[in-house]
């Protein structure tokens, strides 16, 4: 298969990345395997992403962790993309936390391969949640156009079999819609579905981007002096959503969202300001001297630790050689000079 014709790429000018001037609802920038920047617009697909050829996205987040932007949308399509595959996701397995640990850690890795993801576990643990919905959805999806129970048996099924989909994989999945457990899952599925009041009826865009858009036009100001915009906002918000009711799991905020982080501590520290992250990774001085900055202070990290261990080991001799009542005046001094690089 051939990349798409549409993206249109544009050498980023020097001053780019101290004060970014580009429409990041429609462009995206990217890195390749040399460091060099470049913008990129158009219509990507996700063929397009797998055959990157080491040029990687940059993903903005905002401070709930979802990915927005043009790069999270691309993020976003290929996390749909890897739910459909075998070699990731196999759909013979009922329950996603029964997926393979290896299996994980290379979706996350072919991730890393095409997008610059932040360091740390949250953000991996948001994708790879994201993957399990999509993974589920996919399930569905299958079901909806192959699962005919009025019209073929079960060993009808297992012979129309689609593509990309191994005959023992699909045999588990089938065997499960024909279970009393399955069928009593599908039936509590749709009457949770059935139950929903608020459906995203916004389009392709997500909730997520919807509110960066707000954010960045900074419309709405507050009416009460003694309270700021955002506790104006959040209030109107939930009195026309919730009816003055705190739901478990808030709507109009995106996949991935949870009360907690909304409301009680981890929603005040949002509404303070802290905790916004990587809203727009080209923000930093320089995006090359940002890298080497970090890889620099790994190295030093490594230093630091190596220097604790063997201090630590050092004091553990120490402490043996006190208890046996054995201490010598070597392992004192080296304990002295250890403690002296310590407080410095």
């Amino acid at each position: 298969m051939q990349a798409s014709s549409f993206q249109r790429h544009s050498l980023i000018p020097s001053w780019i990345l101290d004060k970014p001037e580009f429409d990041d609802t429609v462009d995206v920038v990217t890195i390749d395997g040399e460091g060099n920047h470049s913008l990129v617009s158009g219509s990507i697909q996700a063929i397009d992403i797998w055959n990157n050829n080491g040029v990687r996205y940059y993903v903005q987040f905002n401070e709930l962790y979802q990915p927005i932007r043009k790069g999270g949308q691309l993020l976003v399509k290929l996390i749909g993309s890897i739910a459909k595959q075998e070699r990731f996701c196999p759909v013979g397995e009922l329950d996603w936390h029964h997926i393979d640990e290896v299996l994980l850690a290379d979706m996350i890795n072919e991730i890393r391969d095409r997008f610059v993801i932040p360091n740390g576990e949250i953000y991996i643990n948001k994708i790879l949640s994201r993957i399990a919905k999509a993974w589920r959805q996919y399930k569905s999806h299958l079901k909806s156009v192959y699962f005919k129970p009025q019209e073929r048996s079960q060993e009808e099924h297992y012979n129309a079999m689609p593509g990309g989909i191994s005959r023992d994989n699909w045999r588990k999945l089938v065997k499960f819609w024909f279970s009393e457990k399955g069928q009593y899952m599908s039936k509590c599925g749709k009457e949770a579905r059935a139950s929903q009041s608020h459906i995203h009826i916004s389009g392709g865009k997500s909730y997520a981007n919807i509110q960066a858009d707000y954010a960045k036009d900074n419309m709405l100001a507050a009416v009460d002096g003694s309270k700021s915009r955002k506790e104006v906002e959040d209030e109107v918000f939930e009195s026309l959503m919730y009816g003055g009711e705190l739901p478990k799991r808030p709507q109009g905020f995106g996949f991935g969202v949870v009360k907690s982080n909304i409301y009680g501590v981890h929603g005040l520290l949002r509404k303070e300001g802290h905790g916004k992250v990587h809203k727009r990774p080209l923000e930093n001085e320089n995006v090359n001297l940002t890298m080497s900055k970090n890889a620099e202070l790994v190295k030093r990290n490594e230093v630091l630790e190596e220097t604790v261990n063997q201090n630590t080991m050092l004091l553990m001799s120490l402490l043996e050689a006190m208890r046996n009542g054995k201490p010598s005046t070597e392992l004192i001094d080296a304990a002295q000079s250890s403690l002296r690089l310590i407080q410095r």
